[in-house]
């Protein structure tokens, strides 16, 4: 769970800069202003927060669940158990949203990065690197979503 709160600060602290960011900016619209909020807001979500720490929260969790399964039976220790499994699978459905919540983030991470670019090649080469970040936090959060609905169902 302190992994998990650790995602949502890091998801509020990237929406505070994104806000921050386009409030200090003077007044109308602009499309290269928007797209750097944007993209920095969203720079929280990366593939080493989406394959070390929520990849390895579920590994746990799948870990754990496999242990207390076990121990379910008709003795004594078998509420224990399955309310040690009601709670991992509850871990579980949060961890599936923080996989979302961060493949969601990396998305806008790469649009507001097109957006706050300009024409020049130069200028666009950071963003082969969001846009390579932004695939591969989608397949870690597609395999971790998958894994994690296999665990509801185990």
């Amino acid at each position: 769970m302190v992994v998990l709160a650790a995602v949502a600060v890091l998801a509020l602290g990237g929406l505070a800069t994104g806000l921050a960011m386009s409030a200090a900016a003077h007044v109308g619209y602009s499309r290269l202003l928007t797209g750097r909020s944007v993209e920095f807001g969203a720079a929280w979500a990366s593939t080493v927060l989406a394959a070390v720490l929520l990849l390895g929260v579920l590994g746990l969790c799948w870990w754990h669940l496999g242990t207390w399964a076990r121990r379910q039976g008709h003795d004594s220790h078998s509420v224990v158990a399955k309310l040690h499994v009601a709670r991992i699978r509850g871990i579980v459905t949060w961890v599936e949203a923080a996989f979302v919540l961060t493949a969601v983030a990396s998305i806008a991470q790469l649009v507001g990065a097109v957006m706050g670019s300009t024409g020049s090649v130069a200028i666009w080469a950071p963003d082969f690197n969001v846009g390579a970040n932004m695939a591969a936090v989608l397949m870690i959060a597609v395999t971790g979503v998958v894994f994690g609905r296999r665990l509801h169902h185990q």
